[in-house]
């Protein structure tokens, strides 16, 4: 971990900082007032933001190929990945928390619940980006975290058309919804580490480089 803020210190801070001009130039050239549509775009934005963080950190290092002059030092593998994931994740923490801080105070300072939830939801996007760089080639590293996302996309599509999505809603609303929400993420995170943890541990270091 130390290594890699050392390499990459200045530019994760110029996502933090570029991040919140982006946001602060959406809102003067866009409509803030509408319900919703700031939070949609700032949550955008780090959805984004998580993608970054998993080519600097790990893509970079295949295709330099000091991932496999890792692998050749007395380190674990255990240790090597929960790195990656902890740096992804304190930037993942980081982003959210500050473009929440500036511009989305009113919406979570009554509902911290669904802060939580979003936050946990965004590291579990950040871990199968960390795993899909780790496990597969460049192009399939990249678009493998997407596709993921798009069953979520389409069993949200169908209980909007069959008219579940408002019962989905209603129970969101309750604490018991939000608790369950985010361990049920909580829980695919954790999975998403340790699955990720085993397989780099069984794979020779020619299928982890590029």
């Amino acid at each position: 971990m130390g290594k890699d803020l050392r390499i990459h210190w200045k530019g994760v801070a110029a996502a933090h900082a570029g991040a919140l001009a982006i946001t602060g130039l959406g809102i003067a050239l866009g409509n803030p007032q509408e319900r919703g549509v700031l939070l949609a775009f700032v949550s955008n934005l780090n959805f984004l933001c998580a993608l970054l963080w998993g080519e600097w950190f790990v893509s970079r290092e295949k295709t330099k190929g000091s991932f496999a002059w890792l692998r050749t030092l007395p380190i674990r593998t255990v240790d090597l990945c929960l790195s990656k994931f902890a740096l992804t994740g304190a930037c993942v923490v980081s982003l959210w928390t500050l473009t929440s801080l500036v511009y989305l105070r009113g919406d979570f300072r009554s509902s911290p619940a669904a802060w939580m939830v979003e936050q946990v939801g965004l590291l579990l996007f950040s871990a199968t980006v960390v795993a899909s760089r780790m496990l597969f080639r460049q192009k399939l590293g990249q678009v493998l975290p997407l596709l993921l996302v798009l069953p979520i996309v389409l069993i949200a599509l169908l209980a909007e058309r069959y008219g579940f999505l408002d019962e989905l809603l209603a129970y969101w609303g309750t604490v018991s919804g939000r608790v369950a929400a985010a361990l049920a993420l909580a829980t695919a995170y954790g999975g998403v580490c340790a699955l990720t943890i085993r397989l780099v541990a069984a794979a020779e270091t020619r299928r982890l480089v590029e």
